[in-house]
């Protein structure tokens, strides 16, 4: 019976890493990548949900592991794609939003340090309804053909 008991805590647990959830907000998936050698900066992505009836606008973060927060979003085509710094981030009532490689992402930038595959990052996320949301995002390995697409510093 204890093994039963302990095996259904520790897969909720396991959940309970990967997800967090307010009164409003639902955050599932978040993830980030190791860094490039070449790189002090890394995307981080994630599920955000919206459980009200209002907008809800992502204003701002931050994270002890680097100096600047930055939400951004992809603009253009091919070699003509670059990646733009927004200021906030409006999530519809009782819609997600998805965080992706190539597509609308947060950024930690002037990293303190590099991340390593298996380390978690706390990454705290400030809302206009002023919620605040602190995650422990997982770090990946990052993917052979993940690029750094058009973030140049």
């Amino acid at each position: 019976m204890k093994l039963k008991v302990s095996l259904i805590s520790l897969v909720c647990g396991i959940g309970m890493l990967f997800a967090a959830e307010s009164k409003n907000i639902e955050i599932t998936q978040p993830y980030t990548y190791t860094t490039r050698a070449d790189s002090n900066m890394v995307g981080v992505f994630m599920h955000i949900k919206n459980l009200s009836s209002k907008p809800i606008r992502l204003l701002s973060g931050e994270s002890e592991r680097s100096k600047t927060f930055e939400i951004h979003k992809v603009e253009g085509e091919g070699k003509d794609k670059k990646m733009i710094a927004i200021k906030e981030l409006e999530i519809k009532p009782k819609e997600s939003l998805e965080l992706k490689p190539g597509g609308l992402h947060l950024m930690l930038i002037d990293l303190k340090s590099p991340l390593k595959k298996g380390e978690k990052v706390d990454v705290t996320l400030h809302f206009d309804n002023k919620e605040k949301i602190t995650l422990e995002v997982p770090v990946q390995e990052r993917k052979q053909d993940s690029s750094r697409g058009a973030h140049k510093r």
